[in-house]
């Protein structure tokens, strides 16, 4: 069996200089591989560099998530920074069309590059609100997860330069009677293709393949893009090989299995009733046939009335695609029953909410719960979850039911998407917080702390326990301690805060760490109105309590919040004075009522000074080079 693409090998793909050229074709067949549009236009090879969209859509029923069902406008990119070429042609189009114009069109953004970011990019520009009806991003492992459901198309992508060539060929006669098939029928000289034209020409190809018997067509499936199409076409010129051809709905090759599909997806679109019949008279094949037909209530009420282990069979297998909203939540439900979380997690990102509130958080929760089907299984798993805790946070949901599940999937979700709901929880929640530092510290040695403890800070550092613990914490600068509703708390919430982990972290045996965990809660961004920091509450904390550990490690905080700098190789300490500056203008603005907080401020504003130097002493050493 050919080994998967993976978004990597995409991205290294992408690095070859036709890729640009090729790039076009791979969407327009992913495309053809799981819809029939009734318009595509997407130049490719030479065409690419004429001007205008890069590519145009209309399919009525789209086939979500990949494509979306209307009309989409399309601009593909290869290179390395896809943000930049997103944002330039996102602007380009918006430009070039009026909001009339735009209306009803969902515009489409595909990278063979990873872009972790897309979705924020996405969120913003739906913020600009020019119209569109939708936007989005296929990124490289959106377009892997593509690739893995049309395997016909992967074998394509496979033999393309650069890449392994794909093992197995066709009869010569019959693979050039198929290329000229599509070739003929997709008419390449024109910008739209042809669909009576295309199934003429598919028709005839089996046909004449059919000279040499079923085997060779079979073959001939064996070796094609679209092997579902030789199904179809060999559907419409004869009845005489059905069932040979259906068996291989359960036991065969997958494109052969797809062959099998695209056959019994025509027999249902010539007779609404011919997948009932087939289904009672095959019952073995049942589940499989099932899984051949577009979902709808028709199906999932056909479904309902198989024996109960081939509806297991089908649900343990089906892919939830072109769900209608309207049975979404009843999909969801039937594929959590059968222990299929995951699936359940991707079909409701893409579903509207409302009164399923409830059905998405036991979606989410399920994986926890109890056994289910492995990630493995899960097409972008990380972009579905996250998408759903971010429309259950917009419906309402309970903030610490979702800080839970942020905790939860924070693993999942390390670089795409920050746990919100959980530093909400930790802003009110000191007990939270202390949880957390005791992933992270051992007990003081000289304590005699409950040894079950250390052994559970043993196991927890050896799971991903203390990394998820340690990202979270690093990443909480808003709200502060002691917000119970996300904004600036008071100074009596903030202080009963800390002293609540004073006291927590002491009887646990982690004194230790006070003055560095305090340090870095308190070091928020959060800044007073005239953009003072720290704010109020926290210099009214620091003079009751009048911690000088806790002080000093407040400004290593704030400093290392700093990150890596740039600058030019004779700029010299601009940045630094310029941030002195700034602190020292605090410090006298403060040093009057909140004399430590003033001496942190001049502290933090001296530190800086020296840097400057040492930066102007590397710049004039450059410069007599």
């Amino acid at each position: 069996m050919t080994e998967l693409l993976t978004a990597t090998d995409l991205e290294q793909w992408s690095e070859r200089n036709d890729s640009r050229e090729h790039l076009p074709t791979l969407v327009r067949r992913l495309i053809l591989a799981v819809a029939a549009p009734e318009t595509l236009r997407m130049p490719a090879d030479e065409a690419v560099g004429l001007p205008g969209l890069d590519g145009e859509v209309t399919s009525p029923s789209g086939a979500p998530p990949f494509l979306p069902p209307g009309r989409s406008v399309w601009e593909l990119g290869t290179g390395r920074n896809p943000q930049d070429k997103a944002q330039r042609d996102y602007r380009k189009r918006v430009d070039g069309s009026t909001r009339d114009e735009r209306a009803g069109v969902v515009f489409v953004f595909v990278t063979s590059r990873r872009w972790p970011g897309s979705q924020d990019w996405v969120d913003r520009r739906m913020e600009d609100d020019d119209g569109w009806a939708g936007i989005r991003v296929l990124d490289a492992e959106d377009l892997a997860a593509w690739l893995a459901l049309c395997p016909g198309v992967h074998r394509w992508l496979a033999g393309v330069p650069g890449r392994p060539r794909p093992p197995g060929e066709p009869p010569r006669r019959c693979r050039a009677v198929l290329v000229a098939a599509f070739r003929r029928g997709l008419n390449l000289d024109r910008e739209d293709p042809d669909p009576e034209a295309l199934a003429s020409a598919r028709a005839e190809a089996v046909q004449r393949c059919l000279s040499d018997g079923l085997p060779a067509v079979l073959r001939l499936a064996e070796a094609s893009e679209h092997p579902a199409a030789v199904g179809d076409a060999l559907a419409s010129v004869t009845t005489d090989h059905d069932s040979g051809v259906l068996e291989h709905l359960a036991r065969s090759s997958q494109p052969l299995h797809a062959m099998a599909a695209g056959l019994a997806a025509h027999r249902q679109r010539e007779d609404a009733g011919w997948l009932a019949a087939t289904a009672e008279a095959r019952p073995a094949q049942a589940a499989a046939l099932c899984r051949t037909a577009a979902i709808d209530e028709a199906l999932l009420t056909l479904v309902d009335g198989l024996e109960p282990d081939r509806q297991d069979e089908f649900w343990r297998d089906m892919q939830p695609l072109g769900v209608p909203g309207d049975l979404m939540p009843t999909v969801a439900r039937r594929l959590l029953e059968r222990g299929r979380a995951w699936a359940a997690i991707d079909l409701l990102s893409h579903a509207g909410f409302g009164a399923d509130l409830y059905l998405a958080i036991q979606a989410l929760k399920a994986p926890a719960l109890a056994a289910t089907e492995d990630i493995s299984r899960a097409r972008s798993p990380e972009y579905a979850v996250g998408r759903l805790l971010d429309r259950l946070e917009e419906a309402g949901a309970d903030d610490t039911l979702l800080a839970d599940l942020e905790w939860f999937y924070q693993p999942l979700l390390d670089h795409s998407r920050r746990p919100m709901a959980l530093h909400r929880e930790l802003a009110r929640n000191p007990a939270r917080f202390v949880d957390l530092v005791s992933l992270m510290y051992r007990p003081d040695p000289d304590t005699g702390a409950d040894s079950a403890d250390e052994e559970a800070r043993d196991n927890a550092a050896s799971s991903r326990a203390f990394s998820a613990a340690w990202t979270v914490l690093r990443e909480w600068r808003t709200p502060l301690p002691g917000s119970v509703d996300g904004q600036l708390p008071i100074t009596e919430d903030m202080l009963r805060w800390v002293e609540s982990v004073r006291e927590m972290l002491t009887a646990s045996g982690r004194a230790r760490v006070l003055p560095v965990v305090l340090g870095d809660a308190l070091s928020g961004a959060v800044a007073d109105e005239d953009g003072t920091w720290p704010s109020e509450p926290v210099r009214d904390v620091l003079e009751i309590l009048r911690d000088t550990d806790l002080d000093e490690h407040l400004a290593v905080a704030r400093m290392n919040q700093r990150g890596v700098t740039t600058r030019g190789v004779y700029d010299g300490g601009a940045q630094e004075r310029a941030l002195a500056d700034q602190y020292s203008a605090a410090a006298d603005r403060v040093r009057g009522r909140w004399p430590r907080s003033g001496a942190l401020l001049d502290g933090l504003s001296r530190s800086y000074r020296d840097d400057a130097r040492r930066e102007d002493r590397s710049a004039e050493g450059q410069g007599d080079r």
